[in-house]
């Protein structure tokens, strides 16, 4: 058995779009933006990623992002005057203070002392007494999530015979409470469960969050079982790795869990770890908003609504944060890629669009390379060869165009965004021979020793 990998990104990127859409009703119906303000206290650098990635996607939805960020020294009483200023600032609808917070500083008072009604983290107490007595309120956002990837797999949770590894008040304990809501048979297990592997043996959905290093094993979880993984946990490299090189793992041991379970989230992935994504000529890339190559039938230049390439699997997609200045791309952009593929032939695209704040986007400019012809249109064809990485410069893009405040920069990587196909089907034929299209999976490789990448030359004014 090959277990199914539960495609969170899709799922996150369909709910991003939905939040987008309510901000956008909300505007228009109501003249309102919604903010929230995220509160750092001290430098911790997981915190610090986690808050910027939190900021990142408040903006991204329309919404202010109101970040906060104090000193490590910060005192009780000095956050808390905060949390009251927060509580009684009419601009302010939600609030986060990251935790953990420092020493000196209560976080239990902390998240108390936070208007339930702002309290988007779902920790107040009368937030959590609601959710444990099936009342409406604000839930935590990573139990949510672990509900809605089990549903993506079981249409209906009830019934299901659930095992939930940690009691903690983040994770465990609020995922359980959601469970029972949808009518499953609700374990939680931790530190002091008598034999735990057989306990997880017996559950149909099984959820990790115990933050220890790939603890569950494959002779712990039902043939055919769902398991959803919550633990990231930095760990030493394997034997024969680069010196130094740690890696990130999960709660349950990937590699042989994807053997047993029948679906499976992910391992977290690493900073550098290549994007991979596949060419289908049955389910190509539309070229939006303007031809990449050659021929006139793609889609009208023009907006369209960026969110339906977001969904998209076989597409890479890096998107700035809004702007908070006009700001203004001109010159070249000059895209360097380390690139991949299990195909003999294939081809890379980069396209630079301008993202409206209500999701619509235009296409500014796009390259394209043919790999076998990366040598140049001038010498014999060269193939690749299977899983070696090669350095691909496009073509420099020459544009020169303004972003408005609160518009974002978006760069797209796929393959063949052809808009039509009876050429470069991917099977290593002659130029206009193919007749028959090639899945091709490639990847597009990004490390110290691989470090692909885009370079933008912008002018703030």
């Amino acid at each position: 058995m090959t277990a199914r990998i539960i495609d969170g990104k899709t799922i996150a990127a369909d709910l991003r779009g939905k939040v987008t859409d309510s901000v956008h009703r909300l505007l228009r119906d109501r003249g309102l933006v919604p903010g929230i303000a995220v509160v750092l206290v001290g430098q911790n650098p997981a915190s610090e990623v986690y808050v910027r990635t939190k900021s990142k996607m408040v903006a991204a939805a329309g919404m202010h992002a109101l970040d906060r960020k104090l000193p490590v020294t910060t005192s009780e009483a000095e956050l808390l005057d905060l949390v009251a200023t927060l509580n009684a600032d009419p601009a302010v609808n939600g609030i986060l203070v990251q935790l953990p917070l420092p020493p000196q500083i209560d976080s239990h008072k902390i998240i108390a002392a936070i208007d339930p009604a702002k309290d988007v983290d779902g920790f107040h107490p009368l937030n959590v007494g609601r959710l444990a007595s099936g009342l409406p309120g604000l839930v935590p956002c990573t139990p949510l999530g672990c509900v809605m990837l089990a549903k993506t797999v079981h249409g209906s949770l009830a019934g299901l015979d659930a095992v939930v590894i940690g009691r903690s008040n983040i994770v465990g304990k609020p995922v359980a409470q959601l469970l029972l809501a949808e009518n499953a048979t609700v374990t939680i297990a931790h530190s002091k469960t008598r034999d735990l592997p057989a306990l997880c043996r017996r559950a149909d959905l099984l959820i990790a969050a115990i933050g220890r290093p790939e603890m569950v094993r494959a002779d712990w979880i039902k043939p055919g079982a769902t398991v959803i993984d919550v633990g990231i946990n930095r760990v030493a490299g394997q034997e024969g790795q680069q010196a130094g090189k740690s890696r990130i793992v999960g709660d349950v041991a990937f590699a042989e869990a994807a053997a047993v379970a029948g679906a499976l989230t992910p391992v977290p992935p690493e900073t550098d770890r290549p994007d991979s994504f596949t060419y289908d000529p049955a389910n190509p890339v539309t070229s939006y908003g303007g031809n990449v190559c050659c021929t006139g039938n793609a889609i009208t230049a023009g907006s369209f609504d960026q969110r339906k390439m977001e969904a998209r699997a076989d597409i890479l997609v890096y998107t700035s944060e809004p702007f908070t200045e006009g700001t203004e791309i001109s010159g070249p952009i000059v895209p360097t890629l380390y690139v991949s593929s299990d195909v003999k032939d294939t081809d890379f695209t980069v396209k630079v669009l301008d993202v409206y704040p209500d999701g619509r986007a235009y296409n500014l400019d796009e390259s394209i390379q043919r790999m076998r012809y990366r040598e140049g249109y001038e010498t014999p064809p060269v193939w690749m060869e299977k899983g070696k990485v090669y350095k691909v410069a496009l073509q420099p893009l020459t544009t020169s165009n303004y972003f408005a405040p609160g518009h974002r920069l978006r760069i797209e990587v796929s393959s063949s965004n052809f808009p039509r196909f009876d050429r470069n089907l991917n099977t290593g034929g002659n130029n206009y021979d193919e007749s028959e299209g090639v899945v091709a999976r490639n990847t597009v490789h990004h490390s110290k020793e691989h470090p692909s990448q885009v370079t933008v030359t912008v002018v703030k004014r």
